[in-house]
């Protein structure tokens, strides 16, 4: 079975500043290679000091610093690699969903079938 058979959600290629936040404090900056609503993949030099399993904080900076508007989503590293890690997302809040949802939607060339897979397999869990 492929990667793209065992996934339950479409990967869209997104390449997008992100912040991983680990539990113990440190932060690593890189940027996404692709993304879904159950995770993406985190590229940056110099990995260092993360496991699998590894709860974190995945935060996408949309916009930088002096107004920064930033997505925060709870979740795990699945998977090391050389160059990076593979991230699951597990739950965000509401309004960081809709900015994610809208982001997704607009960077793919098929917005309907993206919507369509969502409401069959949402990926992450949505706290209110």
């Amino acid at each position: 079975m492929t990667d793209g058979e065992r996934r339950k959600n479409t990967r869209v290629p997104l390449k997008i500043e992100a912040e991983l936040r680990l539990s113990d404090g440190t932060v690593h900056k890189g940027v996404t290679e692709n993304m879904s609503f159950g995770g993406t993949f985190l590229k940056w030099p110099g990995l260092a000091g993360i496991s699998e399993g590894d709860p974190c904080v995945f935060a996408l900076v949309l916009q930088p610093e002096p107004h920064p508007w930033v997505i925060e989503i709870e979740s795990r590293v699945i998977h090391v690699q050389e160059d990076g890690v593979g991230l699951q997302f597990l739950s965000v809040d509401y309004e960081g969903y809709q900015n994610f949802r809208d982001l997704m939607v607009s960077a793919t060339p098929d917005s309907g079938a993206l919507m369509e897979e969502l409401h069959k397999n949402p990926g992450l869990e949505v706290r209110r």
